[in-house]
Protein backbone atom coordinates (compact mmCIF):
# COMPACT_ATOMS: atom_id res chain seq x y z
CA UNK A 1 0.00 0.00 0.00
CA UNK A 2 1.65 3.02 -1.06
CA UNK A 3 1.85 6.23 1.14
CA UNK A 4 -0.55 8.69 0.77
CA UNK A 5 -1.44 12.06 2.07
CA UNK A 6 -5.10 11.85 4.61
CA UNK A 7 -7.23 14.60 4.79
CA UNK A 8 -6.22 18.31 4.89
CA UNK A 9 -3.19 19.24 6.05
CA UNK A 10 -3.18 22.16 8.94
CA UNK A 11 -1.93 25.28 8.12
CA UNK A 12 1.18 26.95 9.85
CA UNK A 13 -1.45 30.05 9.07
CA UNK A 14 -3.67 28.60 11.66
CA UNK A 15 -1.24 28.08 14.53
CA UNK A 16 0.57 31.13 14.27
CA UNK A 17 0.80 32.00 18.02
CA UNK A 18 3.31 34.58 18.41
CA UNK A 19 4.21 35.83 22.33
CA UNK A 20 2.93 32.79 23.35
CA UNK A 21 4.67 29.66 25.67
CA UNK A 22 2.02 27.50 24.11
CA UNK A 23 1.83 27.16 20.40
CA UNK A 24 -1.43 25.13 18.94
CA UNK A 25 -3.15 24.14 16.34
CA UNK A 26 -6.23 22.05 15.59
CA UNK A 27 -6.38 19.24 13.44
CA UNK A 28 -8.94 16.63 12.19
CA UNK A 29 -7.39 13.22 11.44
CA UNK A 30 -9.24 11.56 8.49
CA UNK A 31 -10.26 7.90 9.21
CA UNK A 32 -8.38 6.11 6.17
CA UNK A 33 -7.81 2.94 5.35
CA UNK A 34 -4.80 1.89 7.85
CA UNK A 35 -1.42 2.39 8.80
CA UNK A 36 -2.54 6.17 9.80
CA UNK A 37 0.69 8.69 11.13
CA UNK A 38 0.75 12.04 11.84
CA UNK A 39 3.64 14.10 11.42
CA UNK A 40 3.36 17.39 13.74
CA UNK A 41 6.32 20.34 12.22
CA UNK A 42 7.04 23.03 15.07
CA UNK A 43 8.73 26.18 14.34
CA UNK A 44 10.45 28.31 17.28
CA UNK A 45 12.57 31.13 17.64
CA UNK A 46 15.10 29.57 19.07
CA UNK A 47 13.01 28.32 22.33
CA UNK A 48 13.16 24.35 22.78
CA UNK A 49 10.32 22.20 23.34
CA UNK A 50 10.04 20.66 26.84
CA UNK A 51 7.06 18.88 26.00
CA UNK A 52 3.89 17.63 23.56
CA UNK A 53 0.62 17.57 24.37
CA UNK A 54 -1.21 13.97 23.55
CA UNK A 55 -2.54 14.15 19.75
CA UNK A 56 -5.43 11.96 19.05
CA UNK A 57 -4.80 9.93 22.32
CA UNK A 58 -1.28 9.08 21.29
CA UNK A 59 1.72 10.63 22.90
CA UNK A 60 3.93 12.28 19.97
CA UNK A 61 7.65 11.20 19.47
CA UNK A 62 10.54 13.30 18.14
CA UNK A 63 11.51 12.61 15.01
CA UNK A 64 14.13 14.45 14.77
CA UNK A 65 15.01 18.91 14.65
CA UNK A 66 17.52 21.06 13.21
CA UNK A 67 18.41 23.44 16.14
CA UNK A 68 19.91 26.18 14.06
CA UNK A 69 17.06 26.48 12.17
CA UNK A 70 14.90 26.14 15.56
CA UNK A 71 11.93 23.71 13.64
CA UNK A 72 11.05 20.31 15.31
CA UNK A 73 9.06 17.74 13.88
CA UNK A 74 6.92 14.78 15.71
CA UNK A 75 5.28 11.82 15.08
CA UNK A 76 1.89 10.63 16.53
CA UNK A 77 0.70 6.90 15.31
CA UNK A 78 -2.65 5.55 14.80
CA UNK A 79 -3.70 9.04 16.29
CA UNK A 80 -7.59 8.07 16.65
CA UNK A 81 -9.72 9.57 13.81
CA UNK A 82 -11.48 12.62 14.59
CA UNK A 83 -10.98 16.77 15.65
CA UNK A 84 -7.66 16.69 18.05
CA UNK A 85 -5.29 19.45 18.72
CA UNK A 86 -1.04 19.75 18.33
CA UNK A 87 0.23 21.83 20.99
CA UNK A 88 3.85 22.49 22.18
CA UNK A 89 5.22 23.58 25.34
CA UNK A 90 7.80 25.54 24.95
CA UNK A 91 10.95 26.48 27.37
CA UNK A 92 10.18 30.64 26.90
CA UNK A 93 7.37 32.93 24.95
CA UNK A 94 8.07 33.02 21.56
CA UNK A 95 7.26 35.75 19.14
CA UNK A 96 7.60 33.62 16.38
CA UNK A 97 6.02 30.07 16.88
CA UNK A 98 4.38 27.94 14.07
CA UNK A 99 2.90 24.40 14.24
CA UNK A 100 0.92 22.81 11.58
CA UNK A 101 -0.03 18.70 10.91
CA UNK A 102 0.38 16.03 8.20
CA UNK A 103 -1.61 13.31 8.00
CA UNK A 104 -0.84 9.83 5.93
CA UNK A 105 -1.89 6.90 5.61
CA UNK A 106 -0.57 3.70 4.50
CA UNK A 107 2.60 4.42 6.79
CA UNK A 108 4.09 1.26 8.45
CA UNK A 109 3.10 1.90 11.37
CA UNK A 110 6.04 -0.29 13.07
CA UNK A 111 8.68 1.65 11.83
CA UNK A 112 7.29 4.86 9.99
CA UNK A 113 10.15 6.90 8.93
CA UNK A 114 14.16 6.30 8.52
CA UNK A 115 16.91 8.58 9.62
CA UNK A 116 16.56 12.29 8.71
CA UNK A 117 18.74 14.58 6.10
CA UNK A 118 19.66 18.26 6.85
CA UNK A 119 20.68 21.03 4.93
CA UNK A 120 21.54 24.07 5.05
CA UNK A 121 22.38 26.80 2.27
CA UNK A 122 23.15 30.63 1.88
CA UNK A 123 21.44 30.53 -2.02
CA UNK A 124 18.51 29.62 -3.37
CA UNK A 125 17.06 27.31 -3.51
CA UNK A 126 17.25 25.11 -0.35
CA UNK A 127 17.01 20.72 -0.64
CA UNK A 128 17.54 17.82 0.62
CA UNK A 129 18.37 14.29 -1.31
CA UNK A 130 16.33 10.97 0.60
CA UNK A 131 17.08 7.64 -0.21
CA UNK A 132 13.35 6.11 -0.59
CA UNK A 133 11.79 3.28 -2.81
CA UNK A 134 8.58 3.61 -4.71
CA UNK A 135 5.76 3.38 -2.76
CA UNK A 136 7.52 5.59 0.44
CA UNK A 137 6.74 8.74 0.81
CA UNK A 138 9.54 11.83 1.53
CA UNK A 139 8.74 15.01 3.51
CA UNK A 140 10.63 18.13 3.95
CA UNK A 141 10.57 20.76 6.52
CA UNK A 142 11.65 23.91 4.78
CA UNK A 143 13.17 27.30 6.78
CA UNK A 144 13.83 30.61 4.60
CA UNK A 145 15.14 33.99 5.46
CA UNK A 146 12.75 35.16 2.86
CA UNK A 147 9.74 36.86 2.23
CA UNK A 148 8.04 34.47 0.31
CA UNK A 149 8.29 30.46 -0.24
CA UNK A 150 7.04 27.98 -2.30
CA UNK A 151 8.02 23.89 -3.60
CA UNK A 152 10.54 23.01 -5.61
CA UNK A 153 12.57 19.93 -7.07
CA UNK A 154 9.34 18.83 -7.92
CA UNK A 155 7.80 18.61 -4.97
CA UNK A 156 4.21 19.16 -3.46
CA UNK A 157 3.23 22.10 -0.97
CA UNK A 158 1.52 20.73 1.54
CA UNK A 159 1.60 24.12 3.82
CA UNK A 160 3.27 27.20 4.01
CA UNK A 161 3.15 30.24 5.90
CA UNK A 162 5.33 33.62 4.46
CA UNK A 163 7.13 36.07 7.19
CA UNK A 164 6.15 34.32 9.88
CA UNK A 165 6.19 36.13 13.31
CA UNK A 166 8.76 38.52 11.53
CA UNK A 167 9.72 40.01 8.94
CA UNK A 168 11.83 37.11 6.14
CA UNK A 169 11.56 33.95 8.13
CA UNK A 170 8.86 31.96 6.00
CA UNK A 171 8.33 28.14 6.41
CA UNK A 172 6.56 25.25 4.39
CA UNK A 173 5.92 21.15 4.55
CA UNK A 174 6.73 19.81 0.88
CA UNK A 175 6.28 16.21 -0.05
CA UNK A 176 7.30 13.60 -2.88
CA UNK A 177 6.35 10.38 -3.67
CA UNK A 178 8.92 7.83 -3.81
CA UNK A 179 11.88 6.23 -5.97
CA UNK A 180 14.82 4.72 -5.23
CA UNK A 181 16.38 8.71 -4.76
CA UNK A 182 14.67 11.79 -3.92
CA UNK A 183 15.15 15.12 -3.77
CA UNK A 184 12.46 17.85 -1.71
CA UNK A 185 13.19 21.44 -2.07
CA UNK A 186 11.75 24.74 -1.61
CA UNK A 187 12.69 28.09 -3.20
CA UNK A 188 11.77 31.90 -3.04
CA UNK A 189 12.19 34.81 -5.25
CA UNK A 190 15.18 36.25 -2.54
CA UNK A 191 16.75 34.84 -0.11
CA UNK A 192 18.17 37.13 2.55
CA UNK A 193 20.18 34.48 4.47
CA UNK A 194 20.98 30.76 5.72
CA UNK A 195 18.08 28.49 4.26
CA UNK A 196 17.18 24.64 5.70
CA UNK A 197 15.98 21.92 4.90
CA UNK A 198 15.15 18.42 7.39
CA UNK A 199 14.15 15.88 5.33
CA UNK A 200 13.27 12.12 5.81
CA UNK A 201 11.23 9.18 4.27
CA UNK A 202 8.10 7.65 5.47
CA UNK A 203 8.21 3.93 5.03
CA UNK A 204 5.40 2.39 3.47
CA UNK A 205 3.06 -0.60 4.83
CA UNK A 206 3.81 -4.14 3.36
CA UNK A 207 7.26 -3.09 1.52
CA UNK A 208 9.05 -0.02 0.12
CA UNK A 209 11.11 1.27 2.96
CA UNK A 210 13.54 3.31 2.02
CA UNK A 211 16.46 2.13 4.22
CA UNK A 212 18.62 4.94 5.13
CA UNK A 213 19.50 8.33 3.58
CA UNK A 214 22.07 9.65 1.23
CA UNK A 215 25.28 11.55 3.42
CA UNK A 216 24.30 15.28 3.03
CA UNK A 217 27.63 17.37 1.39
CA UNK A 218 26.39 20.58 2.59
CA UNK A 219 27.00 21.63 5.83
CA UNK A 220 25.23 23.75 8.75
CA UNK A 221 25.84 27.13 8.62
CA UNK A 222 25.39 29.64 11.95
CA UNK A 223 22.59 29.55 13.58
CA UNK A 224 19.59 32.27 12.19
CA UNK A 225 20.70 35.87 13.58
CA UNK A 226 18.12 37.87 14.11
CA UNK A 227 19.89 40.69 12.03
CA UNK A 228 19.24 38.81 9.32
CA UNK A 229 16.65 40.33 7.45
Amino acid sequence: MAVTVLGTPTSFGGGIAGNTQTPAVAHTVGSGTGGGVSFIFVRTEGETINSMNTFGGVSPVLVGNLLDAGIYVYRAVSPAAGATTAQANLSAVSNAAGIAVLTLQGVDTTDPDDTPVTASVTELPVSATVTSATGDMVVGFALMVAADISANEGSTLATSQATLGEANRSIAVVYESGAASVTVGATSTESFGDNYMFAFNVNASGGGGGGGTIPVIVSYYNRLRSGNG
